[in-house]
């Protein structure tokens, strides 16, 4: 059978290792999510989108979130491998920015490629 589309992002794709399966996630509330969310998205903790001169930590989705009020979106917690090119922020430079700070902070690691 022939599949037609994309497939959708989820956690594989974003985590290439943890550490420990309790701690390496978390859920956060939204008041008001605009926009729905995907994994691998980096966002700021109001629900926006990372971008290049954004200064707070950066939050990693790893489970899809619907937009709405009260959104629960399940992000990157401590110790685990994020994939690189999996990340999405606002745009490059806010990709840039925020994989800048993931890697300052030493909570979580990178990839190489």
């Amino acid at each position: 059978m022939k599949l037609e589309g994309t497939q959708a992002k989820s956690f594989s794709d974003v985590i290439a290792y943890s550490v420990d399966p309790v701690f390496d996630k978390r859920e956060i509330v939204i008041d008001a999510l605009a926009a729905d969310l995907v994994p691998g998205d980096v966002i700021k903790a109001d629900g926006t989108k990372f971008g290049a001169a954004d200064t707070e930590a950066p939050l990693v989705v790893i489970h899809p979130a619907k937009a709405g009020a009260k959104a629960h979106v399940i992000i990157a917690d401590r110790s685990v491998v994020l994939k690189r090119d999996a990340l999405n922020g606002a745009d490059a430079a806010g990709t840039a920015a925020a994989i800048a700070a993931i890697e300052k902070s030493g909570i979580n690691r990178l990839t190489i490629n």
